[in-house]
């Protein structure tokens, strides 16, 4: 009987040094697991951050390319004056000689 009584002792001491085991794993696992909770949060903020400025970017962009066809449109303009200036200065040349 002592002989059984040991092997079952030896068979508990086994299984709650596994427990034990396991208890640890699954201490580090619920720690890795909020260490990676932290960081998909970090990386969450920093998405955000990065769409903001994507947006305010191409907002930019937009509105310098507007600015620039602003001042094409404008330079074309000018040119065409300053072409019907020189003209009316040709014209004018013309009379007076």
């Amino acid at each position: 009987m002592d002989v059984n009584l040991e092997k079952t002792k030896q068979k508990n001491n086994e299984k709650e040094g596994n427990i034990q085991k396991l208890k640890k794993e699954l201490a580090q696992s619920i720690t890795e697991k909020n260490q990676l909770k932290q960081d998909i949060s970090k990386l969450n903020d920093a998405v955000g951050n990065l769409e903001k400025e994507r947006d305010k970017s191409g907002h930019d962009a937009a509105s310098s390319k507007a600015k620039l066809i602003q001042i094409v449109e404008e330079l074309k303009l000018k040119k065409n004056l300053i072409s019907e200036l020189k003209k009316e200065n040709a014209e004018l040349d013309a009379k007076l000689k």
